[in-house]
């Protein structure tokens, strides 16, 4: 299995040479004491850029597999068809093309509600969301909206703000983080155009991050939906979702609601380090796949 990995590069003073190859082999036997365990190691530089720090893989209309990458430290993104794989393995460059926001850090593929794709930014320092449209093959074009956050926290990373993640909703509508202003925005599509229609406002000094769409057991899941949000500054971990008992169909951000909030902890999140993410992981993944369904953990 072929993975790809980047991060901070020289811009930053950093070790990162642009976007690497790890070869990822699986024995019979994942024990760590195992000869047959899986093995991670090194492949090849596939692509020189600077400070690649997100990626995003999509499969375009013709089912090729295109890559696409912020690159933080130059304002830019850039997009690469995935060709063959193991010694083969390519990264073609098809696009790289400038984001008018500062430190862009997060990108997503979406289709508006025209069917057009678009990527969508989150850029830190200046807080802005910027929209590129992209052709069917995985070409960027020229930004065509910028979308401006404001406000700020209580604290002194919070001076201002600063968008850090993009999150698309089942229902067409994407929310995103601003860890400065301790919101997340609610946005939907009109003719094509991303229309910023609220907000959720979280506890001063939470400073919201990553985000995570949870399963749901649900008859309307694509309405139905729940998302968890990391708390970089305030070490929790919140769950948003409609609010129960309105009609999700036909909701706007009016109804959408912090429906839980969970801290991580003093002990669990000793300072002066923060929280940074978060994956769902099935429990019965961690219990080798038996026995009865089980709760999952985030």
């Amino acid at each position: 299995m072929d993975i790809v990995v980047g991060g901070f590069g020289e811009l930053r003073n950093a070790a990162c040479p642009g976007i690497e190859q790890l070869i990822l082999k699986a024995g019979g036997n994942a024990s760590n004491d195992s000869d047959d365990a899986a093995l991670l190691s090194r492949g090849r530089l596939l692509a020189d850029v600077p400070s690649p720090t997100w990626m995003e893989l999509h499969t375009a209309a013709d089912g090729s597999q295109v890559l696409y990458a912020v690159l933080e430290d130059t304002n830019e993104i850039a997009s690469f068809r995935v060709e063959g794989a193991g010694d083969s393995l390519r990264l073609v460059e098809l696009s790289r093309v400038p984001t008018p926001g500062h430190a862009v850090t997060h990108v997503v593929f979406v289709r508006d509600d025209e069917g057009q794709g678009r990527l969508i930014t989150a850029d830190y320092a200046d807080g802005y969301v910027c929209v590129h449209p992209v052709t069917e093959s995985g070409v960027i074009l020229e930004v065509a909206q910028m979308l401006r956050g404001e406000g700020h926290g209580p604290l002194p990373a919070q001076e201002c703000p600063h968008a850090h993640w993009v999150q698309p909703l089942p229902d067409g509508r994407v929310l995103t983080s601003d860890l400065g202003a301790d919101r997340i925005y609610v946005h939907h599509w009109e003719h094509g155009e991303l229309i910023r229609e609220g907000a959720v406002t979280l506890a001063p000094g939470t400073g919201p991050r990553d985000q995570h769409l949870l399963p749901v057991d649900s008859d309307d899941p694509a309405h139905d939906w729940r998302v968890a949000v990391a708390g970089e500054w305030g070490g929790t971990v919140t769950l948003i979702g409609p609010e129960p008992g309105h009609d999700a169909k036909h909701s706007d951000n009016g109804t959408i609601r912090v429906l839980q909030t969970v801290s991580l902890g003093p002990d669990a999140l000793p300072k002066p380090d923060q929280a940074a993410s978060l994956a769902f992981v099935p429990w019965n993944a961690l219990q080798g796949n038996a026995g009865p369904r089980q709760p999952a953990r985030a």
